[in-house]
């Protein structure tokens, strides 16, 4: 088994701590996955925050998975006072959006956070390879820096990368 431990702090958009409403972060696995030796899959990982808003959440390393983008969804679920129904309060979440990959070393969550993947192909025009935020995947024409948007240049007609992570 190879896991590696995230961590961070769930505050409200003001900053505050909001423990009184129990809330509950939720790591979703994108889908079932293979490892060289293991299939994964099985229920969320579901954690709930100490008295301080600190979380840890202990995850299977997605870098060392066969499947490409294998990645966990992060959602938080609190309850919801302002909701109520037979059983009493309602519940309320929050589907960040983000997709956690868990690297080696594992740290904290924005260490190994990726903005949502957009539904359309993006292809950047840069001098340099861009930032790995734009995810691995994500495409780039390398350019002539001194002279990018010349069509006529003939350092401008070429090299395609693709972004992809480095060790």
């Amino acid at each position: 088994m190879a896991t590696e431990i995230i961590t961070g702090s769930l505050r409200t958009f003001g900053g505050a701590n909001f423990n009184y409403l129990d809330p509950v972060i939720i790591f979703r696995a994108s889908s079932a996955h293979l490892g060289a030796d293991n299939i994964f899959s099985g229920p969320d990982v579901r954690v709930t925050p100490q008295a301080d808003s600190s979380f840890s959440a202990t995850l299977e390393r997605t870098d060392t998975m066969l499947t490409a983008g294998a990645h966990y969804k992060v959602i938080i679920e609190w309850r919801n006072p302002g909701i109520t129904g037979d059983s009493g309060p309602g519940v309320a979440q929050h589907d960040t959006g983000w997709e956690i990959e868990v690297l080696s070393g594992g740290g904290p969550i924005g260490d190994n956070a990726r903005p949502p993947r957009p539904n359309f192909q993006m292809v950047i025009v840069s001098p340099t390879q861009p930032s790995i935020i734009f995810g691995p995947g994500a495409q780039w024409l390398q350019a002539d820096p001194n002279d990018m948007n010349n069509p006529l240049n003939p350092a401008n007609t070429g090299i395609y990368h693709q972004l992809r992570w480095e060790d």
